[in-house]
């Protein structure tokens, strides 16, 4: 019934919690699922961790290293079912995970795009429950709305986490229609994807945190712009979609990541800001992101590198 495709670099610690987690909440909700892990030449003992398992997985071994695109893309094209669930190998699921998605489907099986709430949690912090009480229905039906087009674009400006690379199940018939993940790069390619998607699609948004991403080195989901080279094709995507007929989310979402990726790049010493800066983007900025990114294009960089070294403090303290 249901694809979940794993890529899969370098995460022999927790790549099998992965596995155990999909299979623990499939068996309680009865859904049939396959897991493809797409290992994209993992020079650790991550494959050996997965042939460990003793869980039913599909693993396909990638021959040189081409990026977590490039391994979502393969896992889709060698899925046997209808609907795929993404997930990162150092990522998990609730116990409870596949009881909403598989009410999800039930209550809108004409849709495309089904969206999970995600909790980030500090490493080791897991806790794996294999029981799990009965959900009442009314329950679920509570936490599960129908979304209309750019709910991605609504959840940038809200500060909401739903659409990342764990938490978002699609019809596959979606990849006909808005393509797959960019392989050209292997920054915010997914960001860039639920951009594509949430244009063309409306959302199914489950608001339960079923969804765990672990804050871990070296995740997929994180990137040193200090080695940035390309301006990101998030940013691209979303200027892109600026138009008159567009609502005021898109053009809100692109002025909030032009600030972010410009103060991201800016902090570093040696980094180039007009990698980011450009006066289109800045002239189709919204008023108050306009000031803002003024004022990080002035600043020193020394000052935006203390300024994010406090907010990180901060928000360690929140997670912990």
């Amino acid at each position: 019934m249901i694809s979940v495709v794993i890529p899969l670099f370098n995460k022999e610690q927790y790549v099998n919690f992965c596995i155990e987690s999909l299979y623990c909440s499939a068996m309680k909700a009865r859904v049939e699922i396959e897991v493809i892990i797409v290992d994209d030449l993992s020079t650790d003992k991550s494959v050996e961790r997965v042939l460990s398992s003793e869980r039913d997985v599909k693993l396909l071994r990638l021959e040189e290293n081409k990026g977590p695109s490039y391994a979502r893309n393969f896992g889709v094209r060698h899925s046997a079912f209808d609907f795929i669930y993404f997930i990162d190998a150092d990522d998990f699921v609730d116990i409870n995970f596949f009881s909403y998605l598989y009410h999800s489907l039930k209550l809108y099986p004409h849709d495309f795009v089904y969206v999970f709430g995600i909790q980030c949690i500090a490493d080791g912090a897991e806790n794996l429950n294999s029981t799990g009480s009965l959900i009442p229905s009314e329950s679920l039906n509570s936490s599960i709305k129908h979304k209309t087009k750019y709910e991605y674009h609504r959840n940038l400006c809200s500060g909401l986490l739903f659409f990342t690379a764990s938490s978002v199940c699609v019809r596959k018939d979606v990849f006909d229609k808005v393509g797959f993940f960019d392989e050209g790069s292997r920054y915010s390619e997914d960001a860039e994807f639920w951009a594509r998607l949430s244009e063309c699609y409306d959302s199914i948004v489950c608001s339960s945190k079923l969804c765990y991403y672990r804050t871990v080195e070296n995740s997929l989901s994180q990137v040193s712009f200090k080695k940035l080279e390309h301006k990101p094709i998030l940013l691209t995507r979303l200027f892109n979609q600026i138009n008159k007929s567009s609502p005021k989310e898109v053009k809100e979402a692109f002025s909030l990541m032009f600030v972010k990726y410009l103060f991201l790049v800016s902090k570093n010493k040696n980094s180039n800001k007009q990698l980011i800066w450009s006066v289109d983007y800045f002239n189709n900025c919204s008023l108050p992101y306009k000031f803002y990114s003024f004022l990080i294009y002035i600043c020193p960089s020394l000052v935006l590198a203390r300024t994010f070294s406090m907010f990180l403090k901060f928000k360690n303290r929140r997670l912990n």
